[in-house]
């Protein structure tokens, strides 16, 4: 199996990544007695929030996951799901990458219909897209501009035609897991696992949370988070023995406010730039 090439920024733009899920606090977990709210049911309508990127401590880049709407999608109501994410002008130089991912997901059993991948390389486009069909199981990828000095990835760049797998009838795609996790009820130390269709199979995912706590977060202060450390192949397969995790709040909103991943050329952190209102 190849070993993926993670640069400065590519992990927090590999949507994917599903991805998607992100070490420790070394300034210390303060102990507290804190209580996890129950999760709200619903998404909130209409939602941005903005990360700062950055490597070994240097600015490189942003993403922003924004919540569009709600749209009737084949007939079913469905969350309108977005993420940009962006290099900064000095870092562009070295990696000019820009991403841009979209998903209808339903609102009522909330699994993906459409997902939809822009990757824009230099000069060169790149795009995917997965129609979910969830009375046959089944995903059909299709793909465009798919040459490897654009995505790095041989096996979608031998996809000429549309390409149909099975899926889990509970499969989400990259964008969707993220939200999915902000609607759980979490149990510290009691495993979260899910399902992610990405490169054409099916991976079963997996999160620990950790006890609630109190984390310093840059400009928004100390905040209740729950860390929630990912066990999967498909973790295992992007980062090798580097630790991921995510921090997320203990509030109903579940709001991530921190992604952090050691990988072989140094930390790579996302930090909420503002809590949304």
């Amino acid at each position: 199996m190849k070993k993926l090439v993670i640069t400065p920024v590519i992990f927090f733009f590999w949507v994917f990544f599903f991805n998607p899920i992100f070490a420790q606090n070394f300034a210390g977990k303060q102990p507290v007695k804190i209580t996890i709210s129950e999760p709200q049911k619903y998404l909130p309508p209409e939602e941005t929030i903005e990360y700062t990127i950055e490597w070994l401590g240097i600015p490189s880049g942003k993403i922003i996951f924004n919540i569009a709407g709600i749209i009737d999608y084949q007939g079913r109501q469905c969350y309108h799901l977005k993420l940009w994410a962006t290099p900064n002008s000095f870092f562009a130089r070295f990696y000019d990458v820009e991403y841009f991912v979209e998903s209808f997901v339903d609102i009522e059993h909330f699994y993906p219909y459409y997902y939809k991948k822009t990757k824009r390389f230099r000069n060169n486009l790149s795009t995917e897209t997965i129609e979910f069909d969830r009375s046959t199981n089944t995903a059909k990828t299709t793909v465009s501009g798919m040459t490897e000095a654009v995505i790095n990835s041989p096996l979608k760049a031998s996809i000429k035609e549309p390409r149909t797998s099975r899926i889990n009838e509970k499969s989400l795609d990259s964008l969707s897991a993220v939200y999915f996790l902000r609607l759980q009820k979490i149990n510290p130390g009691r495993e979260m696992p899910f399902f992610v269709y990405q490169d054409f199979s099916n991976w079963q995912m997996s999160v620990i949370p950790s006890e609630p706590f109190l984390k310093d977060i840059r400009k928004n202060g100390s905040l209740k988070v729950i860390e929630l450390t990912p066990l999967s192949s498909l973790t295992s397969f992007v980062f090798g023995k580097n630790k991921a995790d995510i921090y997320m709040t203990a509030d109903p909103r579940r709001i991530p406010v921190e992604f952090i991943v050691g990988t072989t050329i140094g930390s790579l952190r996302a930090r909420i730039k503002k809590m949304p209102d």
